[in-house]
């Protein structure tokens, strides 16, 4: 088979339009998935870190109510302290 001028200049066109669908197509879905990626892994690792973070919360309802009552008692004692001033203020 003989290669004339038109041939060859067919397979440098295939060849480019190989390299120009890369350039084009290819490389910047490969950078796109790439920076999803590097988005995933550093969602992952904050998820991984509040893991860790309140791993040493066991109720944390019973916290929030066992606060609500020390507040509750610290108030009702001062309503009474102030109850038992002379001055009544």
């Amino acid at each position: 088979m003989k290669l004339g001028a038109r041939e060859l200049l067919f397979i440098r066109v295939m060849v480019g339009l190989l390299g120009a669908s890369y350039w084009f197509v290819c490389k910047k879905a490969n950078e796109r998935r790439n920076a999803l990626m590097a988005d995933i892994r550093q969602k992952q690792d904050a998820l991984a870190d509040l893991s860790r973070r309140t791993a040493g919360i066991d109720d944390l309802n019973r916290k929030i109510e066992t606060t609500r009552a020390v507040k509750a008692a610290v108030a009702a004692k001062k309503k009474v302290t102030r109850a038992n001033r002379p001055d009544g203020k």
